[in-house]
């Protein structure tokens, strides 16, 4: 496997990891990885462009499950999109 592969790989792990976290509402472990992705846009934008294949975001994830929470904080302290659209 090249390098890119690999690394490229590992992304889409870490995306994994991140989305569940919103889903399943861990705070803590959803903010790390959201430092571990921010690629220097700032974490809200980093947060934001995150996606699944269907175009959903930690906020979807997150209100799908009610995980007042986890969406607290991305639409209070992060200032997300409310009206942000998935694909479906």
């Amino acid at each position: 496997m090249t390098s890119d592969a690999s690394s490229a790989l590992a992304v889409r792990e870490k995306v994994k990891k991140f989305l569940d976290a919103a889903r399943t509402g861990k705070l803590e472990e959803f903010k790390k990885l959201a430092v571990q992705l921010d690629e220097g846009k700032g974490l809200a934008k980093s947060v934001a462009d995150v996606k699944d294949a269907n175009n959903r975001t930690a906020l979807h994830f997150a209100a799908r499950e009610g995980k007042t929470e986890m969406c607290k904080y991305l639409l209070e302290e992060l200032k997300l999109d409310v009206n942000v659209r998935d694909d479906d």
